[in-house]
């Protein structure tokens, strides 16, 4: 996510559109990671705001709690990286080549997030048919890794542009705080207030466990 300070300029507002675009995006992302994470959490016994990355670092050996909780956890996390695609493909390829190695990057992002979570569903569908399937199994090293290097190439080239255009401090906490918003509100979720969304927003930057989609 784009760091929020630091010194602000007055980018243009195709810049302000394409970044405000790409918040939107990364929003989603972050909404689809929680929603599986805390039904991880939920299966394994410990609070959303726990320290659980994914539903393998424990052994989930009930397929009850699986097929109850992360089965359609993960029905719920593809449907929002299906709408996130539909964003991606509906703002188009923009015109300023600064903004194209970021839209192109950012839609790689994507196809790696639903080639993951294709794999995840998969395998989440043999866990609870096979109790020999170990969890470890439900995501391979190599889409793991896949993710983080197409997240990390992505968000970078976002903050170089971010960066770039001199957007910083409040101005780029609004783009962010309306971008969450419209992600929640897709959802069917109320709108945070704009010093609730900075409490958790600066928390997640500052890799704390905060919850940006959910209330609980």
């Amino acid at each position: 996510m784009p760091w929020p300070f630091g010194k602000a300029a007055r980018p243009s507002t195709d810049d302000t559109r394409f970044i405000a675009f790409c918040q939107l995006l990364i929003a989603y992302q972050q909404h689809a990671m929680e929603v599986f994470n805390g039904a991880g959490a939920a299966a394994a016994g410990k609070p959303p705001q726990a320290d659980f990355i994914a539903p393998y670092s424990v052994q989930l050996h009930d397929p009850d709690r699986v097929r109850a909780l992360l089965i359609p956890a993960m029905e719920k996390k593809r449907a929002i990286l299906k709408e996130m695609k539909r964003v991606h493909r509906d703002f188009g390829v923009p015109t300023l080549e600064s903004h194209q190695r970021v839209y192109h990057l950012m839609g790689n992002l994507i196809d790696v997030l639903e080639a993951r979570a294709e794999e995840q569903q998969r395998n989440l569908d043999r866990l609870v048919s096979n109790l020999a399937f170990h969890p470890a199994d439900v995501t391979s090293a190599e889409t793991d890794q896949n993710e983080r290097m197409a997240s990390v190439s992505a968000i970078s080239a976002l903050n170089g542009l971010v960066s770039a255009k001199g957007l910083a401090g409040e101005p780029l906490l609004n783009i962010s705080w309306t971008a969450f918003n419209e992600a929640r509100a897709h959802s069917g979720l109320p709108a945070l207030s704009k010093n609730e969304f900075r409490r958790r927003y600066l928390a997640v930057l500052a890799g704390q466990r905060a919850l940006l989609f959910s209330d609980d």
